[in-house]
């Protein structure tokens, strides 16, 4: 009995432990792998039933529709014909960018856990509402940005952007990344 006892104990263990180390990587984006070819880029984003292509732009296959159930764009990068990136920019009303910038922080934490980076500073603490924010954003009063790090090197960023306003995530692989950037 000891010894089932004990077996049962370890498999929960490796389970849990494999489940752990899971959060670690960040193995792709919408079930696509990293330096996959543009062609299998496509063929996978098929599956992606709220999600219709919308053109081929440089490096880029862009998609409209939804992600999370909210209305966005989403834009797979590639570095030499291999996936790099995916950017999901987030289509928000004025006065909600911050709301919703909040609401993914708290969904991919519960995902990913707590971010290795946040920045949420105001520089001018008047009276803070959104709009306020968003003003205190296009003046660079303000910055809201949280990004999560993985042992292997990848990375997911949400942000709220400084020109349009409005919330987008990052999903990237830092080696491909780096290397499109240095070419």
């Amino acid at each position: 009995m000891r010894e089932k006892t004990l077996i049962l104990v370890w498999s929960v263990v490796l389970a849990v432990g494999g489940f752990a180390q899971q959060k670690d990587k960040l193995p792709g984006f919408l079930g696509i792998p990293w330096e996959s070819s543009i062609d299998k880029a496509a063929s996978l984003m098929k599956d992606h039933k709220e999600l219709s292509f919308g053109r081929l732009f440089n490096d880029s296959l862009v998609y409209h529709g939804t992600f999370e159930a909210r209305a966005a764009q989403v834009i797979l990068v590639f570095y030499k014909e291999r996936f790099c990136s995916g950017m999901v920019q987030f289509i928000s009303t004025t006065g909600r960018a911050v709301d919703l910038y909040k609401n993914l922080v708290t969904e991919t934490s519960k995902t990913y856990g707590r971010p290795t980076t946040e920045i949420e500073n105001v520089s001018d603490n008047d009276t803070i509402n959104e709009t306020t924010f968003e003003q205190a954003i296009r003046a660079n009063k303000a910055t809201f940005f949280s990004r999560w790090d993985f042992q292997d090197g990848n990375f997911i960023i949400v942000t709220v952007g400084r020109s349009s306003i409005q919330a987008s995530m990052s999903f990237t692989n830092k080696r491909l990344a780096d290397m499109k950037i240095k070419s």
